[in-house]
């Protein structure tokens, strides 16, 4: 592939899934830098999760979708059984829940950077609890 330009190495590279994308990252120094691809991870995620949680968790600007990736895929794996909920319609409250219980109330529809990082911190911290 090092004879491909670069748009046909990202095609290419689209057709993965997020683990041989993980295993090619660290091929070498060309296809890390391709296999962090922010459009290739949001893709990842919204074909995994679909469109209204991407919508929802689609990072800040400085923040890669691989991380949210990872992230989304952790809780997945490890069964922490985290959801949010919105109630009360389009401009409605979201709810952090955990195991069929609300744990705390996120915020409304227009605070949701609050409620992002919100979700984050509980993760860290159910993870925490859960292996130490």
């Amino acid at each position: 592939m090092d004879g491909l330009p670069e748009h046909l190495c990202l095609k290419i590279f689209y057709l993965l899934d997020h683990q041989n994308l993980a295993a090619a990252h660290q091929v070498c120094t060309k296809w890390k830098v391709l296999a962090s691809n922010n459009n290739l991870w949001s893709n990842l995620f919204k074909e995994r999760w679909g469109g209204d949680h991407a919508a929802f968790y689609a990072p800040a600007d400085s923040k890669p979708w691989k991380d949210v990736f990872e992230v989304q895929d952790r809780c997945d794996r490890l069964g922490l059984g985290l959801k949010i909920i919105r109630e009360g319609g389009e401009s409605g409250d979201y709810y952090l829940v955990h195991q069929g219980e609300i744990q705390r109330h996120l915020g409304s529809r227009k605070k949701t950077n609050t409620c992002r990082y919100l979700f984050v911190e509980f993760e860290r911290r159910v993870h925490r609890r859960r292996f130490s």
